[in-house]
């Protein structure tokens, strides 16, 4: 086996990689670019028209508000083990409830790029689809499961800030979308600036822990200015064609990692040998150790590489989950594959199956 070559910075320190691509640095001086342009790139990868916003949370947001859910009397089914920014999209218009409950809309979450198995029985279904951009390496287009989704950008492209939306097939329900988002109120730039500042400092796990105090706030304000800005979309493909090559390049860290485990270390439930699913990052199941886990996951951090222990429904079915812990692994398309093979010897060093 060649030798590991770990990448370093300028600085000669190893670089650290998370789940998300590394945004491109505001000091490189990125071209803005334009929402409508981007609006129509992603109109052509999803199939559907389109209403590009400042984030996906922005966009639960927006459609509650449309199918006029009110935080008094609505309440909407979810399933756990959902990110605090989320919940607090759903709150204004919405009370969370557990799917097992009866509810006036569900949020079918297609967690970590898994979708989901069976079909949602609600009338008033939102899709999210935050880790689940690539349908496959090649098309964005699937077998959607209501008339509205949401999607994120940052999670999965080397954009400058924070972006994201809808994607709607009801002509009624677009018109009262682009309705309310063309009544919001206009960016105030300077703002839109510190959000960018504060957003870029979460995704930094190297940052200032002072700037790191008010992501929360940064990310409320995404609901209140839910315009896109041309600046945060620095950095976005501008064309299909370089969305594909994204996904080829996703789809290679994948099966990456499949290879080298092996398909006996993935539950058959969760990935079934003929589905061409593109995860948002590889968990690894293979480590039946809690503290196999936790050491796996120490080493990884020593490569600079933060994955973390989560806890994913392997069933793919949320209204009947079976939730196993695993590492979730980065494999997007800006780690370097000898990055990788290192990762996942350090995984099977541990006691994860090869």
């Amino acid at each position: 086996m060649m030798p590991f070559i770990t990448p370093l910075d300028n600085a000669g320190t190893v670089r650290t990689i998370t789940h998300y691509p590394r945004p491109v640095r505001h000091d490189d001086k990125p071209e803005p670019s334009d929402p409508v342009l981007c609006e129509k790139v992603l109109s052509d990868w999803f199939g559907h028209p389109v209403i590009l916003l400042s984030s996906g949370r922005a966009g639960i947001n927006i459609v509650l508000k449309a199918l006029g859910m009110h935080r008094y009397r609505s309440r909407l089914c979810v399933p756990p083990f959902l990110s605090t920014c989320v919940l607090n999209a759903i709150t204004p218009f919405a009370f969370p409830v557990d799917m097992g409950q009866n509810g006036d809309g569900m949020l079918w979450y297609h967690q970590y790029g898994f979708p989901q198995r069976n079909a949602p029985l609600h009338p008033n279904v939102i899709e999210d689809c935050a880790h689940s951009f690539f349908a496959t390496a090649i098309t964005g287009e699937r077998d959607w499961a209501s008339d509205v989704a949401i999607f994120s950008l940052p999670k999965f492209f080397n954009i400058e800030g924070m972006a994201g939306g809808i994607i709607v097939r009801n002509p009624e329900l677009e018109e009262k979308l682009r309705c309310i988002v063309a009544e919001a109120p206009d960016d105030i730039p300077e703002v839109r600036m510190w959000m960018r500042k504060i957003i870029a400092s979460a995704f930094d796990v190297e940052g200032s822990s002072h700037e790191k105090l008010f992501v929360g706030s940064a990310y409320e304000l995404l609901t209140q200015f839910i315009k896109p800005d041309s600046y945060d979309l620095a950095g976005f493909p501008a064309s299909t064609d370089e969305i594909r090559e994204v996904g080829r390049k996703r789809r290679e860290r994948m099966e990456f990692v499949v290879d080298f485990f092996g398909k006996n270390a993935f539950p058959e439930l969760l990935l079934w040998n003929y589905e061409q699913i593109m995860p948002f990052a590889m968990p690894c199941f293979s480590i039946s150790d809690e503290k196999m886990r936790e050491k796996a996951d120490c080493l990884l951090k020593d490569i600079g590489v933060h994955a973390g222990i989560y806890r994913i429904d392997i069933r793919r079915d949320c209204r009947n989950p079976e939730y196993r812990p695993c590492i979730l692994l980065p494999c997007h398309q800006n780690v370097p594959l000898n990055r990788l093979e290192e990762a996942c010897t350090i995984i099977a060093s541990c006691g994860g199956v090869r």
